[in-house]
């Protein structure tokens, strides 16, 4: 197993530095310089809130009673958000680690699962006014 996640780590890497080659290493320096290390920093603080509530509206959902619940349920759903992003194509992937990072935080398996099902769908619900 450990060789397998070494092996998708490697071809993760590989297709990071070949995106980066092919869009022009130019382009991403002038931006990361642009923005500064300040602002990639306030970039980042300024989504921690979110994340929070984010976090804060899954754990409503579940009714999960542990220890730092709170911080379980945000760290959960920032493995969530970056893997749905890091993903290519694969949105589902995501929900699945964010589900999986909840149950390694301490949450049973199937109400990590059946929480993640009911955040998805409220998400989807407080989206359709968009549409």
């Amino acid at each position: 197993m450990r060789l397998l996640a070494l092996a998708a780590f490697a071809a993760g890497a590989a297709l990071l530095a070949a995106l980066i080659w092919r869009a022009g290493l130019s382009p991403l320096a002038s931006a990361l310089s642009t923005l500064g290390v300040a602002g990639l920093a306030l970039i980042c603080l300024a989504h921690l809130p979110v994340l929070g509530l984010l976090g804060a509206a899954w754990r409503a959902i579940s009714r999960v009673s542990l220890g730092n619940a709170l911080l379980r349920f945000a760290w959960a759903r920032a493995v969530r958000d970056a893997a749905a992003e890091a993903l290519p194509l694969s949105q589902l992937g995501g929900y699945v680690l964010g589900a999986r990072a909840l149950a390694l935080a301490g949450v049973d398996a199937a109400s990590a699962g059946v929480s993640t099902f009911y955040d998805l769908l409220f998400e989807f619900a407080a989206k359709v006014p968009y549409v």
